[in-house]
């Protein structure tokens, strides 16, 4: 069909009656004038309106086929719904003056989710930094879309949050949770986590044809086994991920989960548009020594970074480093494991600094009643092994203690965010950034890397957003300096230069140099593996095929000999007896063909992979000449074997047809005479006279094991009638003595 050859009216009137029949808007909601929209051209349409458009060409369709079904309206009308909430959503939305300097880049968000969906995609994910108002996105998202939904966050923290945010919506009127504790399955929206949703997909309890959007907060959390498993049977629902993080790893991103990318912000772009507080990041050098720690899977070993430190100068020299710099201000320090939390929160109070632990241990109505002291101010330090880092999302909260180095990005960006969330109260608040850095010879060394820097998260510079420096538009994204102690405390330097920073980061980058230098050596010897492995798997083929050709070989050559006693020469013409016999003679050469061949191929084997063990090898494996020349001494070794095959059975088949050819007399009568095989070697070409045949017949009488096949009469006496068995000895000594003398 083809829209732009049809008037506005034809379109509109075609549009009416399926609008009619479907009980929603097929074209767009937008502010502009339907007509507008109509009047476009179908190039333009198809592209700006794909889902809509593929929507009004099939139900016109099948309207005008009689082939509309109910299943048809039903899915037709969830997609409509969708696309039409959305964009009655947003022009309501953008209408709205609002002085959060989010609004503007949500906006954006939601414009790219309306497009994300026009298109016709089922599945996606958004990048926000943490802080940024996912939460505020997604509840925004379900409310615009109507439809029933799955939140999944990573733990009950969130599972709280989020239910206290989605509250004070539309979505909030009928939403329940799903975990060990509650279970409202008919509730209209559930929030759950992955662990439950792991197990009740599992077991029956949830079934994903019950909702027509999944969303996952802390998207990055779906991408173990289980969860991709689970998550992938949602095929009829709308999955939408919202992550701050969403390349867990090298091997480890949402793109193997989620297809499409829908929006991406990065934290320093977050900052400058107002949408996180200012950020200023210190690094502090320690002197204690890494290299003995352990890494796994990309992290250090928690249990022998705990060890190591958890160390009394080291946890003491942070507390004054905090006291000098930052007293007063909400801080959470991130600890290596439960027993460092507790030995840190000890020391603060010992300074006479409200702190408190919070960690996997702390029972849930513990856990609340810390977080509500550390929001209300009576705590000022909360210290805890990790559990902040999702889950936890309080404004007053401005300094972050990294104590524990980590060579995550995803945990580096997680835990510096927390500081960065915006306070209404303080529109100038910055949010600090401390990252101990310890010494690690081997990282010195470049055999390892540096754990990863939340400058690093920021593009290494300490950035300042941009509303901080309207009146000096030539300050935006310059570094805004680093804060010195007055006072160098022994053991804890603080860098207080951006040379002394590149150098870090420079070391950093000629570790990342040797690191991609050693991945192009695993990759090559990845390849010479895989190299290897064909090689040896080609040669053995290679083998199995020579082996069976040897033996193929000896029973041809036995079933010639074997087929040849049964048969009597007299069948055999002089030239078929000379080709069979130049078959056995082809036969013995191929078969020590066949050997030798063998033992070229182990002996080319040995020099194929003492070039792999030079490190050289080719392209692929047949590309190998001596390789390629034992392919092709095989191959005319099966052509000389097939051509042999082939002749023997034109020389059987010959002979077969001769046998049973009528010139043959079947009837024994008719062999009791010299005569009749006089007459039947005539015509073989054989020129015999009656006292030849008599003459061999008596010669042959003298073999006892003949005697029997000699015709007695009633007296017992022989006499020169023949048995049909004696026809053939008499005719093959004929023709045995008639060849020898010709």
């Amino acid at each position: 069909m083809n829209i732009k050859e049809k008037p506005p009216q034809i379109i509109e009137k075609q549009l009416e009656t399926i609008e009619q029949e479907v009980g929603q808007n097929v074209a767009p909601n937008h502010s502009r004038s339907r007509e507008s929209i109509l009047n476009m051209p179908e190039q333009e349409l198809k592209e700006k309106f794909p889902k809509r458009y593929e929507i009004y060409v099939d139900l016109l369709r099948k309207s005008r086929q009689g082939e509309l079904e109910t299943h048809d309206l039903l899915e037709v009308n969830k997609w409509l719904g969708i696309l039409n909430s959305l964009d009655e959503y947003i022009d309501q939305y953008e209408k709205e003056i609002s002085e959060d300097p989010r609004h503007p880049i949500q906006q954006e968000v939601f414009r790219a989710l309306r497009d994300f969906l026009e298109e016709g995609n089922m599945d996606g994910y958004v990048k926000l930094p943490t802080g940024s108002g996912k939460t505020v996105l997604f509840r925004r998202f379900l409310e615009a879309i109507k439809q029933r939904s799955l939140i999944v966050v990573p733990n009950n923290i969130l599972v709280d949050q989020t239910v206290k945010h989605l509250s004070g919506s539309s979505v909030g009127e009928d939403v329940g949770v799903l975990n060990q504790h509650e279970k409202d399955y008919d509730a209209g929206s559930l929030v759950t986590t992955y662990a439950s949703l792991i197990r009740n997909v599992n077991n029956g309890s949830l079934k994903p044809e019950d909702f027509s959007c999944l969303v996952l907060d802390e998207a990055h959390k779906a991408l173990g086994k289980e969860s991709t498993e689970v998550i992938n049977k949602f095929k009829h629902a709308i999955r939408v991920g919202f992550t701050a993080t969403p390349e867990y790893s090298e091997t480890k991103t949402l793109k193997h989960l989620l297809d499409n990318e829908i929006y991406r912000m990065e934290v320093a772009e977050a900052i400058r548009a107002g949408m996180l507080s200012h950020a200023r990041t210190w690094t502090v050098p320690t002197h204690v020594d890494l290299s003995s720690v352990g890494i796994r899977q990309g992290e250090y070993i928690e249990k022998d970074l705990a060890k190591k430190i958890n160390d009394q100068g080291r946890n003491q020299l942070a507390v004054k480093y905090y006291k000098e710099n930052f007293t007063g201000h909400q801080s959470v320090v991130y600890c290596a494991g439960v027993d460092h939390a507790d030995t840190m929160a000890k020391l603060f109070q010992e300074s006479g600094i409200p702190a408190e632990v919070i960690s996997g241990k702390t029972n849930k109505k513990d856990k609340e009643a810390i977080l509500e002291r550390f929001r209300s101010g009576d705590t000022k330090i909360l210290c805890n092994a990790d559990i902040l880092i999702e889950g936890f999302d309080d404004k007053n909260v401005s300094v972050c203690l990294n104590l524990r180095p980590t060579m995550s990005a995803v945990v580096a960006e997680q835990r510096g965010g927390r500081v960065l969330r915006l306070k209404e109260e303080d529109p100038n608040k910055i949010g600090y950034i401390v990252d101990f850095l310890d010494d690690d010879q081997l990282a010195s060394d470049l055999s390892r890397p540096y754990p990863i820097l939340y400058r690093e998260v920021l593009g290494a510079v300490a950035v300042p957003r941009a509303i901080a420096y309207d009146s000096d538009p030539e300050a935006k994204g310059a570094t805004g300096g680093i804060k010195k102690t007055d006072e160098v405390i022994p053991g804890l330097e603080v860098i207080g230069t951006e040379e002394q920073f590149v150098e870090i980061l420079q070391k950093k980058a000629e570790y990342q140099a040797k690191q991609d230098e050693r991945q192009k050596r695993i990759e090559t010897r990845k390849r010479m593996r895989v190299w290897m492995n064909e090689l040896s798997r080609r040669y053995t083929e290679l083998k199995s095929d020579l082996k069976e050709i040897n033996q193929n070989l000896i029973d041809f050559k036995e079933t010639v000999k074997d087929k040849l006693t049964t048969i009597p020469n007299v069948l055999f013409s002089s030239s078929e007896f000379k080709g069979i016999e130049k078959i056995l003679k082809e036969a013995d050469w191929l078969i020590k063909e066949s050997k030798e061949l063998s033992s070229s191929i182990n002996s080319t084997y040995d020099d194929d992979t003492y070039e792999f063990k030079k490190g050289w090898m080719r392209e692929n494996v047949l590309s190998s000449p001596p390789f390629g020349n034992n392919m092709r001494r095989i191959e005319e070794l099966k052509e000389r074997f097939t051509e042999a095959q082939n002749r023997w059975a034109n020389i059987f088949k010959s002979i077969t047809d001769r046998k049973e050819s009528p010139e043959m007399p079947q009837n024994v009568d008719e062999w009791k005479s010299a005569n009749s095989i006089r007459k039947y070697l005539q015509k073989r070409g054989m020129s015999v006279s009656k006292a030849q045949i008599e003459s061999a017949a008596e010669e042959l009488k003298k073999n006892t094991q003949l005697k029997s096949m000699f015709m007695a009469d009633e007296n017992g006496f022989l006499h020169e009638h023949y048995q049909p068995e004696l026809r053939d000895e008499i005719i093959w000594h004929l023709e045995k003595d008639f060849r020898s003398k010709k």
